[in-house]
This record gives C-alpha cells, structure tokens and sequence, in this order.
C-alpha cells in the first residue's frame, strides 16, 4: 500500500517560519561547537590505526523545504577536522539534517570531497536522547554512492551514527562506517567518535530573520491562512507598517468596493464606527492579520510576493500579473 497522498503537487499553506522552534530531535544541535578529544580508527598496511582529532561543526537553521505536501525542518552542517600533528585538512564533510513533523522521518545527507555521498534515515521526536540513522550500499533510498576507485579499494557496505544529548548540553556521537578493503579477508569497522560542546548559539533561519526585522522596523507581519491566497507557494509574506497619520482618504476602501469614511474626531482620533483596516480591507485581501492596528495611525500595506508561478495569485490580491509587489496607501 502506498503510504503517501494522491496528491503530490500541493505544498502545506500554514507553514511556520521559525525553523528553530520546529526542529524536533534536532533542535539541541543548531548551533557551533569544537572538540579536541575525537578518536578515529582507521585501515593501513600494518593495521588499524588510531588517531585523535580537533572537529569544528557549525550546524545553521534553513528554511522550511516541501517536496509537494511533504514538509522538512533542518539543518545545514559544515564539519573541519585537523589533527594536532598537521595544520591540513584531515576531513571535510558538509550536508543537512531533516526532520519531517508528520512522520518523524530524521535524515541526514552527507558528502566528502574525495568523491563520496549518502543518504541515512531514522526517526525520532521532540526530547529525544538519543537517535540513531543508518545508510547500506545498494538501495536507491537511503544508500551509499562512491566513486569507482573507492568501490573497488575501500568499499563502503554501510553507515551507522549514533548520537547522545548530554544534560551538560555537549553532545557526542559514535559513527560505525563497514569497509571492504581489498587485499583483506574481514570487513573492516572504521570507527569515529567524539563529544562536542557548545561555542556558539543558533541563529534564526533566514525567514525568520526577514520577518523579525520587519517587526523591529514597527510592521505588522501576516500570514496567508490554508485557503487563502491557494496559489501562492511559500514563503508568502505580507507586510502592514505603521505610520504616523496626518489625514485619511479613501483610496484602499473605494479599491475594494467599501463606502469612504469620516475623518479624525475632534481629538485626532478615529471615530468608534470607523471600520480598522487590519480588520476589513485585509480580510478581502485574504490574509489574518497577526496585530490589531492602532488608532491615529496610517496604515501602509505592502505585499512581497515570492515565487508566484500561477496568475490566480495575483489576482486575488488584485495586483497586475507581472507585479512582483505593490503599495497600498491609506492617507
């Protein structure tokens, strides 16, 4: 039985922008740390070998990604591995961590610049201590892709990371990578382990850093509702922002087929059966409003429109079909 919906083009409408607050298992590993103290054990001619690393990982808030009505949280990871013996590159590994709420689906996609990626998955959930993914060579879900000379000398048959939250707020992870090295009879398990504590916060994905200036700047930030602006992929972003008033005319009501209204009462004021606009014209616009707008302020709306494909869009926002954004101004 398939597992997922007929319909594989509609992306999710109520989409929350704070990437941070939607990570899952993940959250505790947004943010920058170092280790000194990583072991590594690795194949040569005599033997196993052992050697100790310095790891620098840096693991930065994206912003949502939809595959159609699948929706991911995640992480973009940077890690750089010297040794204490050499100043040079000893590893270099970059990726992302995923996590999909609706099914707690954890991936993590990993690739070395010696010609090597893959894909492992687990699952997990919010307070997780621990989680655990895998990858095998062979399936086209989840697997392992080398080059040529790395399948013929130094085989990669499977993945396995296991990592540890600790309550000190480090965390530390064991990685079981199973190689075939040519010439020798047994596999053999390349083992990687360190523990990483914190040298830098997490910063907000760049979404949420969009509309967190937009707030500093005193604007008002809505959201398109599910059933709202339906045509419209995300990041939709509407943004009111508030000015000082001097007088009122009836420019955005008329466009919108309102009757006009009075002017300010004698304290400066709007009358109490003037009609806000965050209430009325906002409403037909299609969008909920995320604050009430105060009185003897103008409002000032303007729309940011990204990655608007279909011209139904457009027109239920009353803009023009080549408009990438307009400004309504309440005077």
């Amino acid at each position: 039985m398939n597992p997922f919906p007929r319909d594989i083009f509609t992306e999710p409408s109520d989409v929350d922008p704070d990437t941070l607050a939607n990570l899952g298992p993940l959250r505790p590993l947004a943010g920058t740390w170092r280790a000194t103290k990583g072991s590594d054990t690795a194949p040569k001619p005599a033997g196993p070998e052992q050697r100790t690393f310095i790891e620098h990982i840096v693991f930065e808030p994206i912003d949502p990604q939809a595959n159609g009505p699948q929706l991911f949280y995640g992480l973009r990871y940077h890690i750089h591995i010297t040794t204490v013996e050499e100043d040079i590159t000893f590893h270099d590994q970059v990726g992302y961590w995923l996590w999909e709420p609706a099914t707690g689906l954890i991936l993590q996609t990993l690739a070395i610049p010696r010609g090597q990626t893959a894909l492992a998955s687990g699952h997990g959930k919010p307070g997780d201590k621990t989680i655990t993914l895998t990858a095998t060579r062979g399936p086209t879900n989840y697997g392992i892709c080398s080059t040529d000379f790395l399948e013929d000398a130094f085989r990669t048959d499977a993945y396995r990371i296991d990592i540890t939250f600790n309550p000190d707020d480090s965390w530390s992870y064991d990685i079981q990578t199973t190689l075939a090295v040519r010439g020798q009879d047994q596999p053999f398990l390349h083992h990687d382990r360190n523990t990483l504590h914190r040298i830098g916060a997490a910063k907000p994905n760049p979404w949420s850093q969009i509309l967190a200036k937009k707030n500093r700047s005193g604007a008002i930030l809505i959201s398109a509702p599910a059933g709202g602006v339906q045509a419209c992929r995300t990041p939709h972003i509407v943004q009111a922002r508030l000015q000082p008033v001097e007088k009122r005319t009836d420019s955005l009501q008329q466009r919108f087929g309102r009757p006009g209204t009075a002017g300010l009462d004698q304290h400066g004021h709007e009358p109490r059966n003037t009609p806000h606009i965050n209430r009325i014209e906002l409403r037909l616009l299609g969008v909920r409003v995320a604050e009430r707008v105060r009185d003897n302020r103008r409002l000032e709306l303007l729309a940011h429109l990204h990655e608007i494909p279909a011209r139904n869009c457009l027109g239920q926002l009353g803009l023009g079909r080549r408009s990438r954004s307009i400004r309504y101004r309440n005077r």
